[in-house]
């Protein structure tokens, strides 16, 4: 009887062991395969228009004129 138990016991043990070095075998992060460049991906040319600049329309020359009119008026 003592020697049933005892080699229950002890399976119960190693099946747990076995369990545990799967799940940790599973676990670890594994480096992604290298990608296939035999097809190199080539985009299609796009038929838009290109995009005119627009001005921001900032006061920085209206801020230039007034600073060389206070400086102008300072100087007199």
């Amino acid at each position: 009887m003592m020697y049933k138990k005892y080699r229950k016991e002890t399976e119960a043990a190693n099946e747990e062991e076995r369990a545990l070095k799967q799940l940790r075998r599973t676990m670890v992060p594994h480096a992604r395969p290298v990608p296939n460049f035999n097809n190199p991906f080539l985009p299609q040319k796009s038929i838009k228009e290109t995009t005119k600049p627009k001005s921001p329309k900032l006061r920085v020359i209206r801020r230039v004129g007034r600073r060389t009119m206070m400086m102008a008026s300072h100087m007199r």
